[in-house]
C-alpha cells in the first residue's frame, strides 16, 4: 500500500510536522531533501515562507551535488554559491577539509614523480613526460622547493661545520652534538594557548646517535641524515667542490646544494657520458689487443731462437727483430694501460659525479627531505602565528606552491593526477577561506612542531554590530588534531584585556593527565605577560557526535553575552 510505502521515507522524520506543514504551504514536494532543507533553516532561525522556500529550493536542486544543509548554511552566511565555494564549504561540514590532507598527499606525490623522473634517466622513455626529458623533470621538481621558506624544518640547534676529508669521502662523520625534543603545541587566539614542551606522548625524546647531532624537525632518522651529508660530501670533494656542510643537517643547505649540481651536471647528461666512456674503452681495448699481439710475436721469436739459432732464417729474423727500434711499436700493453688510465680519469670522475648523484637523488633519506621540505613551505611554526602579518605570509606560500604544482602536472601532461587534484584542493580551499572571512573570522593553521605535522582550526567568535566597540572583549575556539595528543578543542575568552579563560577539552584520560603535567607552563607564561588566567581541563563525553566547525559559522551568541570585538583576520593572496 502506498501508506506503507511512505512510513519508511518519514520514519525518522517525526520532528518534522511543522518542515513539512511549511513545504505544502509553499506548494513545493516534501521528500527528504526538501524536509532537511527546511528543518535546517527553521534551526538557523531563517523565514521558511513561500518566497524563502521556494529560493532556497532553487538553490539546493542547482547544487544536487551537496548537502542541502550547506547550501542553507551559505545563504545565511551570504556567501556566493559557486561551484567551487559549495564544494569547499561540504567538505568542511563532511570532515574532509583540512589542508594537511592536500598537503600531504601534494608532498608524497612530488617526491614520487622525482623517483619516477630518475628512474628514467638515460633510458628510452624519458619522453613520456609530455615531451620534457627525465632530467628537465628533476630539475622542474627541485625548483619547486624554496630554500628561503623551509623555516619549520631548519635546525634546532648550533651551527657546527662538518668537513670531509678528501683521502676519505666514504668515511662516518664523528660529531657530537645534544638533540633536544621540541614538540610544541598550537597556540589559540593569544599565540599562547599552549607551551612548547620536551616531548609528547609515545616520543618523548629524539632519537640521538653518538655519530652526529640530528636534526629532529625532519622525518629522517639520524642515520638517514648521516648518510646524505657523507654522500654529498663525496660529489663535492670528486667535483673538486668545498666540501663543508653545516650540522646539523640544514634541508636549505643541502637542497640548494643539489640544485647547484644538477645544474653543473644535467641528469641527462649521463648518456653523453657513457657514449664517450664505452667509445674510449673500445680504442683502449683494441690498442691493448695490438700490444699484446705483438708480445706474443716476440714469444714466438724468442722460442724459435732458442731452436734453430744457427740457421739463416732464425738469424734472418733475429736481425731483423733486433733491428727493429723500440719505438716502433705503437703501443704495448703496459703503455695501453697507462694511456687507458690517464685519459680515462677525468671521463671516468664525471661519470662518478653523475652516478653518484642520481643515487643521491633517489635515496629515501632525501626523497623524505622533499617530502618535508614541500610540506614546511606550506606550513607555520606556533610561536609564528600571534606575529603580525605571519598567517597571511603561509597563505601566500601555499598559494604560490600549489599553483607552481598545478603547472608542473599540466606541463608533464599529468593535470588529471591525484597530486594534481590535491594542488588544486589547496587552492580552492585558501580561495574559499578568503571569501569566508567576509562573514566570520575563521583560519586553518597548518603546523609544523618537531617530530610531526598538526592542524589548527582557530575561529573568532564576533558580534559584528558591536565590531566597532574596542573593549577588550573576545572568544574563540581552537580545534587541532595531532598526532600524539589527538583531537582537541580549546576554548578562549578575553574580558577586560587581561582576564583570560582556558577550556581544553580531550578524548582521553591519558591526554588529559598530560595536559595536566603541562599546565602551569601556560599559566606562568600568560602571567609574565600581565594576564589574570584561569584554566580548566576537560573530558569530552563519551559518544558524543564530533561537531563540524560550519556550525560556529552560524550559531548565534546570546543576547546576555557581553559584546565581542576582534581585529578582523581576513587575508588576501589573490591581489
Amino acid at each position: 500500500r502506498s501508506s506503507d510505502l511512505l512510513r519508511p521515507l518519514f520514519s525518522n522524520l517525526s520532528g518534522s510536522n511543522a518542515a513539512m506543514s511549511a513545504l505544502r504551504a509553499a506548494g513545493l514536494p516534501i521528500n527528504s531533501t526538501t524536509i532537511a532543507m527546511t528543518d535546517k533553516m527553521m534551526s538557523e532561525s531563517m523565514p521558511v515562507n513561500r518566497n524563502a522556500l521556494s529560493m532556497m529550493f532553487r538553490n539546493v536542486t542547482s547544487h544536487s551535488n551537496v548537502s542541502p544543509e550547506s547550501i542553507v548554511q551559505m545563504t545565511k552566511l551570504n556567501m556566493p554559491l559557486t561551484e567551487s565555494n559549495v564544494i569547499q564549504f561540504d567538505n568542511y561540514r563532511n570532515f574532509e577539509h583540512q589542508i594537511t590532507g592536500d598537503l600531504q598527499n601534494v608532498a608524497n606525490g612530488v617526491a614520487d614523480i622525482l623517483e619516477e623522473a630518475i628512474n628514467l634517466v638515460g633510458g628510452e622513455d624519458s619522453q613520456i613526460f609530455g615531451g620534457l626529458s627525465a632530467g628537465e623533470v628533476i630539475s622542474k621538481v627541485l625548483d619547486l622547493i624554496d630554500t628561503d621558506s623551509l623555516e619549520t624544518i631548519a635546525p634546532d640547534g648550533g651551527d657546527q661545520t662538518v668537513a670531509a676529508q678528501s683521502g676519505n669521502p666514504e668515511g662516518p662523520i664523528i660529531v657530537t652534538g645534544n638533540v633536544s625534543g621540541n614538540v610544541g603545541s598550537a597556540v589559540g587566539v593569544l599565540g599562547e594557548v599552549l607551551p612548547e614542551s620536551s616531548g609528547s606522548i609515545g616520543n618523548i625524546a629524539a632519537e640521538t646517535t653518538a655519530e652526529m647531532s640530528t636534526n629532529p624537525n625532519l622525518s629522517l632518522t639520524a642515520a638517514e641524515q648521516q648518510t646524505l651529508i657523507s654522500d654529498l660530501q663525496g660529489i663535492l670533494i670528486l667535483a673538486g667542490e668545498s666540501a663543508d656542510i653545516h650540522e646539523p643537517l640544514n634541508p636549505s643547505e643541502v637542497i640548494t646544494t643539489v640544485k647547484e649540481l644538477v645544474q653543473e651536471y644535467p641528469p641527462d647528461d649521463i648518456k653523453v657520458v657513457e657514449a664517450e666512456l664505452t667509445a674510449y674503452s673500445e680504442e683502449s681495448n683494441e690498442a691493448t689487443e695490438e700490444g699484446n699481439l705483438q708480445n706474443a710475436a716476440r714469444a714466438d721469436i724468442e722460442h724459435l731462437k732458442g731452436e734453430g739459432a744457427g740457421t739463416n732464417e732464425s738469424q734472418h729474423t733475429n736481425t731483423e727483430v733486433k733491428s727493429a727500434p723500440e719505438s716502433s711499436n705503437p703501443v704495448t700493453a703496459s703503455n695501453a694501460a697507462q694511456v687507458q688510465e690517464g685519459t680515462g680519469a677525468v671521463k671516468s670522475i664525471k661519470a662518478q659525479i653523475h652516478e653518484k648523484l642520481n643515487e643521491l637523488l633517489k635515496s629515501d633519506g632525501f626523497s623524505k627531505m622533499v617530502k618535508d621540505s614541500v610540506k614546511s613551505q606550506m606550513s607555520i611554526k606556533p610561536e609564528d602565528v600571534a606575529k603580525p602579518g605571519k598567517i597571511e605570509e603561509l597563505y601566500e606560500r601555499i598559494q604560490k606552491t600549489s599553483g607552481k604544482i598545478s603547472q608542473l602536472m599540466e606541463s608533464i601532461a599529468r593535470s588529471d593526477s591525484p597530486v594534481a587534484a590535491s594542488a588544486q584542493g589547496l587552492t580552492d580551499n585558501v580561495n574559499f577561506m578568503n571569501q569566508l572571512n567576509e562573514f566570520v573570522n575563521y583560519v586553518q593553521l597548518p603546523l609544523k612542531m618537531a617530530g610531526e605535522d598538526a592542524n589548527g582550526e582557530l575561529y573568532v567568535y564576533t558580534n559584528k554590530k558591536n565590531l566597532a566597540n574596542k573593549d577588550g572583549n573576545f572568544s574563540a575556539l581552537l580545534h587541532l588534531d595531532m598526532e600524539h595528543l589527538g583531537p582537541m578543542d580549546v576554548y578562549v575568552t578575553m574580558r577586560d584585556y587581561t582576564k583570560v579563560n582556558t577550556n581544553f577539552y580531550l578524548e582521553s584520560e591519558e591526554m588529559l593527565d598530560f595536559i595536566e603535567s603541562h599546565i602551569d607552563e601556560l599559566t606562568k607564561r600568560l602571567t609574565d605577560k600581565g594576564y589574570n588566567t584561569n584554566t580548566k581541563v576537560t573530558q569530552k563525553e563519551p559518544g558524543k557526535p564530533i561537531t563540524p566547525i560550519t556550525a560556529e559559522f552560524t550559531k548565534e551568541e546570546a543576547s546576555t553575552a557581553a559584546p565581542v570585538t576582534v581585529a578582523r583576520m581576513r587575508f588576501d593572496v589573490r591581489a
